[in-house]
């Protein structure tokens, strides 16, 4: 099982903040978890709204500082044990593939009208060399 997958990272956020309040007394702030778990707090932080989203932690905003409050744990389980790609990678190999498809046929594209101005240079070519002989004789 991958350590960084979201399933993971979650059980260590709720557990955290759990265990935080046990410890303290008081429910901790997203500084406090990602102190604890030596993550970012930007890391942290975007954990905590997703969970909060699901119901699984619940932000309560005091006078200073937002205090995370654990809710119902059992919904961490619809989480996927797997990390997956986030969607901003996703899209950008998405835009690489399509931007080099569009390349390509563009360069079929600028080299068919090479070889058509080609044929069309040999065809005014051969007309001109036509045109002198004719004069000539």
């Amino acid at each position: 099982m991958d350590k960084s997958s979201p399933y993971n990272i979650a059980h260590l956020v709720t557990a955290s903040a759990r265990l935080l309040d046990h410890k303290k007394g008081t429910p901790p702030t997203v500084k406090e978890i990602a102190e604890d778990l030596s993550f970012s707090r930007e890391q942290v932080q975007d954990m905590v709204n997703r969970l909060a989203k699901m119901g699984v932690l619940k932000i309560v905003q005091s006078a200073s500082t937002d205090r995370i409050f654990v809710g119902d744990p059992a919904l961490l389980e619809d989480l996927p044990k797997e990390k997956q790609a986030p969607g901003m990678e996703q899209e950008l190999e998405k835009f690489a593939a399509k931007r080099k498809a569009e390349m390509e046929r563009i360069q079929n594209i600028a080299g068919s009208e090479k070889e058509r101005k080609k044929q069309l240079f040999e065809a005014l070519n051969e007309q001109l060399k036509k045109t002198v002989k004719e004069k000539e004789d």
